[in-house]
């Protein structure tokens, strides 16, 4: 019974809006096939070996804060040496892969707000 409305209720549905969207090519990842099946292609981790460099460069020039400093409004960073000497080494041991990538990208951020901190002291 209940397959029976589904059906009639689905039948009755105008769905000529679609038509719009079948004009447009879609985007699809390069496949590799390997056996006769197509498989997505494995990323190659990207390399950060710059940003890793220009940070230790960054933080071994300056002396880190000994006060609390808010990163975002979720994070405070209440021991930035250790904040620093923590996200360096798990950035240089997972340079590119993009699962570590966070650690990184706090590195930066903090690097940042510490670059605008000393512009207004």
């Amino acid at each position: 019974m209940k397959n029976e409305i589904l059906n009639n209720h689905f039948a009755s549905l105008d769905l000529s809006f679609l038509n719009q969207y079948l004009d447009k090519p879609i985007i699809e990842k390069p496949k590799v096939e390997v056996n006769g099946k197509d498989y997505l292609p494995i990323e190659k981790p990207k390399d950060w070996s710059k940003e890793i460099k220009g940070l230790e460069t960054f933080f071994n020039t300056m002396t880190p804060p000994t006060e609390a400093i808010k990163l975002d409004q979720c994070t405070t960073i209440t021991d930035c040496s250790k904040f620093i000497e923590s996200h360096l080494a798990v950035a240089r041991a997972n340079n590119g892969h993009k699962t570590f990538r966070p650690n990184l990208d706090r590195l930066i951020n903090f690097k940042n707000i510490l670059i605008d901190l000393q512009k207004f002291n």
